[in-house]
């Protein structure tokens, strides 16, 4: 998995290297990339269940309309079950 994720953000910082680049991930997780200089800013969410539950999600969509993304890259397949990819890019 770590290898996994650190190719995901080192790709992004290859194509976009002035880029400020967030990464919102699981809790339990964040260690793995936790220190990797590629990422701006390390937002770790998820409370540790396997599906982010209501509370990540409105967590995640105050971060979205306070940092107003010019670009939002969605990775967690869960997302997209609660909508919540629609709203970002709609924003």
């Amino acid at each position: 998995m770590q290898s996994n994720l650190q190719a995901a953000i080192s790709g992004l910082r290859d194509f976009f290297p002035e880029a400020e680049i967030d990464y919102i991930m699981n809790r339990s997780a964040a260690n793995l990339v936790d220190g990797n200089d590629e990422i701006s800013n390390l937002w770790p969410v998820f409370a540790g269940h396997p599906l982010p539950n209501h509370d990540d999600i409105g967590y995640i969509e105050r971060v979205v309309w306070q940092r107003r993304y010019d670009i939002i890259f969605n990775f967690c397949p869960f997302l997209n079950q609660h909508g919540l990819f629609f709203r970002m890019i709609t924003l």
